[in-house]
């Protein structure tokens, strides 16, 4: 270089901006003391070498050098220079060259360090950059205006509330397309809140308004205008934070349903934000975190971190150190949080649940420089959902306490099917199985099949598949078939479940198991088919007896000389009435077993006396074909607890049982004996026999042996409730009957099993009465009485009256209850048999007039009635009968009524 002008050297030298020398090949040729104190050379350091060495970008000094060398000017070129200390210096390079007779001599070249603007506008950028990702991350719709309410920012939540893009630059006041006020009046975008906001200066805060969508899709939101001001005070525009309350207003009007204090709910809960930087430190906060706190933090407070509330806890209760909080992990991790729950604890010692929703915020170079944390106080929100649930597992405690099954399909198309206990019961499944017959394959499958009329439905026909397409099933019957071939048969009514829209989304159904009733049904078919067999079987019984006596009434007139043929008649006449009154005693007694008013009068008796007298009792008629019959009991007696006259009964049936289906030339034997504890009887004949399949049926009600190829009533006669009567009388003693057959034409067996009687071992007395029980009293015994007979049935009336009279009785007759109250004064009985089913004036009154009478307390009254039953007899009683007599009047009752036993006991037959 030439040496330059004095002026010129102390210029370059003492100059503060940074000024250097550079050849045509890039040397530097020297370079200010400014220049060497930006870049910490010293002159020996940085003069000399070459001018790239210096510039971190090699080809952007390559580019300055060919652009200045072709006489380029350059003017503040960018370009990054490395100091001493390593550290990178942003720089300013304005130079040209001196060129002398078109020689390249040097360069001059002034360099202002631009390092701390470069960083002030990195730093604008940042805070820009935070800015938007402050706006984005937040989960309310957010909005900014100019002062005059002009649109410049929107977050994506406002696009998404708004339904619309809005137009920077030409939407005014508010992002979406119309607004309403609560009460659903119109509200001009002039006056919503934003607007008041720009107008007044003062921030609208939580007035709730209604944003329509162009779709015309509505939504309720809180809106937080708050208007933007500058250094001076001036408006220079507004932030607008809408918080969508529309899902909040549905959990209101649940939470109104279930529990009525909530359904008054009249203010939204806000969104409470807050930024930290990197360290945690906050650097900002809005008066609904302040609010949620109970407190304001200090910002940029390192004692102060991660956190504003005062201390913070875990769901469970557990203390939650506030470097351990969800912002303080997105910070160390960069992870996102939604919906976290903690709990916050005020300096006032209150608790809010919160709902924590945290973002890292990060710099241009993907670095997290701090995050943004946005909660809202859920303590309102879980209370509903607690109440809710509670409501869910009241109905599920229900469901499961419900007697009826009940299913539940969770689709339209029933894949999955949901039942409680009782249906899980019913149907053999687990409680949490899938009882859909359309499961995914990879489910378990339920072990049953529907069917109707014997054939499989199709799963699209199903209860509940209709049901869940719309259609109501009421009252549906269903074979529900198992794969162990078991069925149960149900009835079923099903119907749809609708989702807000009214659309079918699912179906409810409810089973009945009515297996039982089917059963019942079938018992009830059952037993009206056989009712209508005892019916006719009745007619029959009842014709029987009634021929011959009619028979012999007509011989009775005929044969008046004739004695022997007379007693014939007579005989006769007497055995058809006593088998219609055994009939009719049968029917009575079956009536009073069902209806459990049979009382048994236990005593000590001998077995071998009440199967000898059931012999004597059922016998057939002498000189009729009949079986030869052998009786075997023990020479000890076997000593029974036992009502005699029953299990004469038992035995009596059993016998004429045997008699009826054993032909001429058969036989039938007897035996008993004792078998451990128990007396076994066993009656065998070798008749008929009972086809192995009807052997218990036989002990039914009014049931009688078919005839396995027609079904025709067996041969034999009877009304079919003896061997019914048989079981019940024996299961009364304690004991047991069963009946043994190998098929028809082997005969049959009936065992009788009775428990012995306490101390049976001993030597048995014979007064157990069987035998006086049914026997008669001479009738010479019975003291002579002057008997009033009133019946309204003039020939019952007489015919009694003359068998009194032929006993040596003084008898009057009248047929009506006036007529009675006269004769007592005229005939002065000490006896009255008085009929109680008189027309006019019954026997009940006509008993209490007698007992009104001065003598009347002293006749014997006895009720003559057809009527049996327990209450008729409690009747006749009321009235101040002595006792009271079932037509047709058996002589030993009467004989012992007119020997002074009147009392209620020596009535009862």
């Amino acid at each position: 270089m030439d040496t330059p002008p004095p002026q010129f050297e102390d210029f370059f030298e003492n100059s503060p901006v940074p000024l250097h020398c550079v050849g045509p090949d890039g040397t530097i040729l020297r370079a200010n003391q400014a220049e060497l104190d930006m870049l910490g050379y010293s002159a020996e350091e940085y003069v000399g070498r070459h001018i790239a060495e210096f510039h971190v970008e090699c080809p952007v000094i390559d580019d300055m050098l060919c652009r200045l060398t072709k006489g380029e000017t350059l003017h503040k070129h960018p370009a990054r220079l490395r100091c001493k200390d390593g550290s990178i210096r942003d720089v300013e390079v304005s130079s040209n060259v001196l060129f002398e007779n078109g020689r390249f001599v040097h360069t001059r070249c002034f360099t202002i360090d631009v390092t701390d603007r470069k960083r002030a506008e990195a730093a604008l950028r940042g805070s820009e950059h935070l800015f938007s990702e402050i706006i984005q991350a937040l989960p309310a719709a957010v909005y900014v205006t100019d002062a005059d309410g002009v649109i410049t920012h929107f977050n994506q939540a406002a696009v998404e509330l708004a339904g619309r893009e809005p137009q920077r630059g030409v939407d005014r006041w508010c992002v979406s397309f119309k607004l309403y006020r609560p009460d659903g009046t119109h509200l001009p975008h002039g006056e919503c809140p934003m607007a008041l906001t720009l107008k007044t200066g003062r921030p609208v805060h939580g007035e709730e308004i209604i944003t329509e969508r162009p779709d015309g899709s509505r939504h309720h939101v809180a809106p937080y205008a708050t208007p933007l001001r500058d250094d001076a005070g001036r408006i220079v525009g507004g932030i607008n934070m809408l918080i969508d309350v529309t899902e909040r207003r549905r959990a209101e009007e649940q939470l109104r349903a279930s529990e009525e204090s909530y359904r008054r709910l009249a203010e939204l809960l806000p969104v409470a934000v807050y930024t930290c930087d990197a360290a945690g430190r906050i650097t900002y906060f809005n008066e609904h975190a302040a609010r949620l706190w109970g407190r304001e933090p200090q910002l940029g407070s390192d004692s102060e971190r991660y956190c504003g509330s005062f201390e913070l806890f875990l769901p469970d209760g557990s203390f939650l150190p506030h470097d351990e909080c969800p912002l303080a992990e997105a910070l160390r991790e960069g992870r996102r949080f939604r919906n976290a729950e903690v709990f916050i604890r005020r300096p006032d010692g209150t608790r809010v649940q919160a709902l924590v929703n945290v973002d890292p915020i990060l710099d241009a170079d993907g670095r997290i420089v701090g995050a943004i944390n946005a909660f809202q106080d859920a303590t309102a929100l879980k209370r509903a959902e607690r109440a809710l649930r509670q409501q869910k597992d009241d109905l599920q405690t229900l469901l499961d306490t419900l007697p009826v099954a009940v299913l539940i399909a969770h689709d339209w198309q029933c894949r999955r099917i949901s039942g409680n206990r009782a249906a899980a019961a019913m149907l053999r499944m687990p409680l949490d199985g899938n009882f859909s017959r359309s499961a995914p394959p990879d489910e378990l499958r339920t072990h049953f099949r529907f069917q109707q009329n014997g054939r499989d439905v199709p799963v699209p026909e199903l209860p509940m598949q209709r049901a869940a397409r719309g259609e109501v099933v009421q009252g549906e019957e269903v074979d529900n078939v198992f794969d162990d071939g078991s069925v149960i048969h149900t009835m079923i009514s099903a119907q749809p479940l609708a989702d807000e829209r009214g659309r079918a989304r699912g179906a409810v159904a409810a089973l009945l198991d009515i297996t039982a009733h089917k059963r019942a049904e079938a018992a009830l078919r059952d037993a009206d088919r056989r009712k209508d067999e005892f019916l006719a079987t009745l007619s029959h019984e009842l014709r029987n007896p009634l021929a011959p006596i009619r028979t012999a009434l007509s011989m009775l007139g005929r044969c008046r000389d004739d004695p022997a043929r007379f007693e014939r008649s007579r005989a006769i006449m007497e055995r058809q009435v006593s088998q219609l009154v055994r009939l009719i005693d049968d029917l009575l007694d079956v009536a009073r077993i069902s209806r459990g008013k049979i009382r048994l009068r236990m005593q000590r008796i001998d077995l071998g006396t009440v199967i000898r007298q059931a012999v004597e009792t059922s016998r057939p008629a002498e000189g009729a074909d009949q079986p030869a019959i052998e009786v075997e009991t023990p020479e000890r007696p076997i000593e029974l607890f036992a009502d005699p006259v029953r299990l004469t009964q038992v035995f009596g049936n059993l016998l004429s049982n045997a008699y009826k289906y054993t032909g001429a030339g058969g036989s039938i034997r007897v035996r008993a004996e004792r078998r451990g504890g128990r007396a076994v009887v066993a009656v065998r004949d070798d008749g008929q026999g009972i086809p192995p399949d009807q052997l218990e049926r036989i002990f039914q009600m009014f049931s009688q042996v078919e005839q396995p190829e027609c079904g025709a009533v067996t041969a034999g006669g009877g009304l079919g409730i003896g061997l019914s009567l048989a079981r019940r009388l024996v299961e009364m003693h304690g004991g047991s009957i069963d009946a043994h057959s190998e098929g028809l034409g082997r005969g049959t067996e009936f065992v009788v099993r009775l428990p012995l009687a306490a101390g049976a071992e001993t030597e048995a007395g014979d007064a157990n009465g069987a035998g006086d029980a049914a026997g008669s009293l001479p009738c010479d015994r019975a003291p002579k009485r002057r008997i009033l007979v009133v019946d309204d049935n003039v020939d019952a009336a007489e015919t009694l009256a003359m068998l009194l009279e032929a006993e040596g009785h003084v008898t009057g007759v009248v047929h009506d209850g006036p007529s009675a109250l006269r004769e007592i004064e005229r005939f002065e009985p000490s006896v009255i048999l008085l009929d109680i089913g008189m027309p006019n004036m019954d026997g009940y009154q006509v008993c209490r007039e007698i007992r009104r009478k001065p003598r009347g307390r002293d006749i014997v009254v006895a009720a003559l009635t057809g009527w049996g039953q327990e209450e008729d007899r409690r009747r006749s009683v009321a009235a101040g009968f002595d006792a009271h007599l079932v037509k047709p009047v058996e002589i030993e009752s009467l004989q012992r009524l007119l020997e002074g036993e009147v009392a209620a006991s020596a009535a009862v037959h």
